[in-house]
This record gives structure tokens, C-alpha cells and sequence, in this order.
């Protein structure tokens, strides 16, 4: 039994997942009002156009080309966007979880992936609006916020086992932070600090 106890609040927190996605399944985005221009732009990338010549956006260029590549490799749709969303969610769990088990413990660790999932990733609290993690109102917010997360859990592996990789890792993370949204780049350089 013992030996089960370390997968417990893994299992528990895919599980968890697995039930999120099913039971919203459909009901994340309001494709009308705000989740449009998340499909437009990597659309109109994926067919030749340019950001900034072809395309005004006011944020930085890595997440519409980011889903330009998703939609090329695996087709125009907003079913490709939920599947590649719900992939980096899966990662942006990993990360919380890896973070607070080693700095605060297991039993920790699951507790903050189940309140990151059950209160932020799934969740449709209003009328109208894309407020969670599969279909969010802007992908350079969660994007740059999974690298601000995986930056910061480089820099915790880097105190306990100072190798150059993990500097590199975190720095290279940090940068494309500022490709995402320039305001995410305030909280990670005095995260980074």
C-alpha cells in the first residue's frame, strides 16, 4: 500500500481533470463574443498572413503563431485548440504539482492542482465570457503563464541541484514570457528576483 501512496495525488488530480473536462465538455467558449479572435488570428497565420503587417494585435507574437503551428499540423478547428489547451494544462499541472510537492509536500501539492483545476480551468462562472484555461479569453495570458510557472520551477530545481541547464531552461522560459503579454513580464522578473 505504501508504495501507491506517492501516485495518489497524481492519480488524484488526473482524475480530476478527466471528470472537469467531460462534465464542461462543450461549454467553454462563446465563440460569438470573445473566443473569435482566438481562432481568427492563428487561422489567417496559418494561411500566409503576417502579424503586424497583415494583422493589427497589441500582445506578442508567440501564442497566434503558436497556434498557427497547431492548426497546420493538425487542421483548422476549435477542437484543435481544446486539445492542445487541455495538453498545456496537463503541463501547467505538472509544474504546480512538482513546485509545491517538493517545496511544501505532496498532500499540499494536490490540494493546490485540484483548486487550480476545480476553480480555475474548467470553469464558466458567468453568462457570457472565456474565463478558463481551455478556451481563455487570451492565449498569451495563459501561455506566458505556464512559462512564468515553468521558469520558476527551473530556478527551484537550479537551488537544489545547481547545473547550468537549469538557467538556461529558466532563462530561456523568461524570455518568452515577454512574446506572450509585456505585463506577465513584471511578475516573473520579480519572481525570477
Amino acid at each position: 500500500m505504501t508504495r501507491f501512496l506517492p501516485w495518489l495525488g497524481p492519480l488524484s488530480m488526473a482524475t480530476a481533470f478527466a471528470l472537469l473536462a467531460w462534465s464542461t465538455w462543450g461549454k467553454w467558449p462563446d465563440v460569438q463574443v470573445d473566443f473569435g479572435t482566438e481562432l481568427y488570428l492563428p487561422w489567417q497565420l496559418s494561411e500566409g498572413k503576417a502579424l503586424y503587417r497583415d494583422i493589427a494585435y497589441r500582445n506578442g507574437p508567440l501564442s497566434p503563431y503558436a497556434n498557427a503551428v497547431w492548426f497546420l499540423l493538425f487542421g483548422v478547428s476549435i477542437r484543435t485548440l481544446v486539445f492542445c489547451n487541455l495538453a498545456l494544462l496537463g503541463a501547467l499541472c505538472a509544474l504546480v504539482y512538482r513546485f509545491f510537492s517538493v517545496s511544501l509536500g505532496r498532500l499540499t501539492a494536490t490540494v493546490c492542482g485540484l483548486v487550480l483545476l476545480g476553480v480555475f480551468s474548467f470553469s464558466q462562472y458567468v453568462g457570457i465570457g472565456n474565463f478558463n484555461y481551455v478556451t481563455p479569453y487570451q492565449h498569451s495570458q495563459t501561455h506566458g503563464l505556464l512559462l512564468s510557472v515553468a521558469m520558476i520551477v527551473a530556478l527551484s530545481e537550479y537551488l537544489r541541484r545547481p547545473t547550468l541547464g537549469w538557467c538556461v531552461f529558466a532563462g530561456g522560459c523568461f524570455g518568452l514570457v515577454f512574446l506572450t503579454k509585456s505585463e506577465l513580464a513584471v511578475p516573473a522578473a520579480a519572481a525570477a528576483a
